[in-house]
């Protein structure tokens, strides 16, 4: 497991300096997202343009990768991603054509087609669109590729769609203060679907008076199997005087179903 997750961070790292805002070219269509019951034909078109002012052909390359989102909410494509691998779409996807050139003040159409397995939950792909590799003077080695993510969202229809999640850690930031604490909290999505959330964390005394509470905003969905880093920053009203303290920390889905709890406590001697 070690060498598979070594060898998907290095996969990351190029692809991160792959997608860069110097990309020569745009692409419509948005993300491929659809409800299909199992066996059922997919089907979606991107179109891929040059940038405006572009001025020289690109020869660009499609790829079906597997969906990698880091705990910061960093998405990026990989050549294979472990964790994802049962709600992975890159197996039954294909894409027309994988190779082709672009003149300014021309597109290229791409379709994207598949057929939806059996199963539950979601399935999640990016599909990467890119110049091919090349190798800058002085780089050592290191083949850099321009291009742009759209990705797949596809969910099997009259399936079970698990919504569970659980916190991994939680933790005080030192150095504690008595104006205020950091909290960092590490959340995984342990259903088999995507979701947003939300978070609280609240500070309560030893007799259980709320001091201070905290609501970071969350903005992005977690796919499944991925984990998401939280920072709570909280502030009580009033300086602390020494003593035992509880943070509480809480995850809900936007209906108010709460997904996971946890509480960490900490001391102040002065």
């Amino acid at each position: 497991m070690k060498r598979h997750n070594c060898t998907l961070f290095a996969i990351i790292s190029i692809f991160i300096l792959a997608v860069s805002p110097a990309a020569a070219m745009v692409s419509s269509g948005g993300a491929f997202k659809a409800d299909a019951a199992p066996g059922e034909h997919l089907s979606h078109n991107l179109k891929i343009s040059p940038s405006p002012g572009e001025t020289s052909p690109l020869n660009l390359t499609v790829d079906v990768l597997d969906w990698y989102q880091d705990p910061s909410a960093l998405n990026v494509g990989v050549k294979e991603n472990p964790d994802i691998e049962p709600y992975s779409a890159r197996r039954f996807l294909s894409v027309s054509p994988m190779n082709f050139s672009i003149s300014p003040g021309t597109s290229q159409q791409i379709e994207i087609e598949g057929k939806m397995p059996t199963g539950n939950g979601g399935r999640y792909a990016m599909i990467f669109v890119h110049t091919m590799p090349t190798r800058a003077e002085g780089s050592q080695g290191v083949a850099i590729s321009y291009g742009i993510y759209n990705q797949v969202i596809l969910t099997i229809s009259g399936s079970k769609l698990i919504k569970s999640g659980e916190i991994e850690n939680l933790s005080l930031v030192e150095p504690i203060s008595r104006t205020q604490q950091n909290i960092t909290a590490i959340f995984r999505n342990t259903g088999n679907y995507h979701y947003k959330i939300n978070a609280s964390a609240l500070l309560e005394d030893e007799r259980g008076n709320i001091l201070a509470t905290a609501s970071p905003v969350i903005r992005q969905s977690i796919i499944p199997t991925a984990k998401r880093e939280i920072d709570f920053s909280i502030i009580p009203k009033i300086s602390l005087n020494p003593g035992t303290y509880t943070v509480e920390a809480k995850f809900m889905l936007d209906d108010g179903t709460v997904l996971a709890t946890g509480n960490t406590t900490f001391q102040l001697t002065s």
